[in-house]
């Protein structure tokens, strides 16, 4: 781990501050003369001398440790601050993100969906051909008219030729709700050969007469 600029600028201060105290004790005991009968007094001098040094460096050993100490306590709290969000971030991002994918992928239709729905095209482009019936259906579904008839009376319930009617009948109720157009008209627009057939049908298939909703929805 490298040393922080306050730590460096603290060991650089408390070793000059010993390095003058050591010039100091230095200076004195060269300046002390040295003879018979002043020995034991220079010989204690030294004594106390080598004895500050030690105490010295003992409390700038102390004092650099300290100082280490408490940085790497700082780190180590900056650490498992930093470790803390990243696992609450982590717990939040799982149990997040799965809800938002399901809600917002797009949901695939099933095979028999797009095989109705290619049927519901296929009538609708062909809707002024009052002629289009079972077997152009099933040449355009590339089936013959037995498997297109078992596969939609397996899926609806309906004939051929029923579930085709159906088809006309719900873009006619469309148009009745939502135009201005007359019952003939709504008949031949949708494919009917005429108005007397598609209002039986219609009442047949709703409930109600075609010429009532017009009447309801005026």
């Amino acid at each position: 781990m490298k040393t922080s600029k306050k730590t460096k600028r603290l060991l650089l201060s408390r070793k000059k501050s010993l390095s003058r105290k050591i010039r100091k004790n230095l200076k004195a005991l060269k300046s002390e003369p040295i003879n018979a009968y002043q020995h034991s007094d220079a010989e204690g001098s030294s004594l106390l001398s080598e004895y500050t040094l030690e105490e010295d460096f003992q409390t700038l050993q102390d004092e650099l440790f300290g100082i280490i100490k408490e940085e790497l306590n700082i780190r180590l709290v900056k650490l498992l601050s930093l470790n803390r969000k990243l696992h609450n971030q982590n717990n939040h991002n799982t149990s997040v993100q799965p809800s938002d994918k399901k809600q917002h992928l797009p949901v695939e239709p099933t095979i028999d969906e797009r095989f109705l729905q290619r049927i519901h095209d296929l009538v609708i482009d062909n809707l002024f051909d009052a002629n289009f019936g079972n077997g152009q259906l099933a040449h355009k579904m590339f089936l013959s008219q037995s498997q297109l008839y078992r596969k939609i009376k397996a899926l609806t319930g309906k004939s051929v030729a029923i579930h085709i009617r159906s088809i006309r009948l719900q873009l006619g109720k469309k148009m009745l709700e939502s135009s201005q157009k007359t019952v003939s008209e709504v008949a031949y627009e949708t494919g009917f050969t005429s108005p007397f057939y598609f209002s039986s049908s219609f009442s047949k298939e709703y409930g109600i007469a075609p010429s009532l909703m017009r009447d309801n929805q005026v």
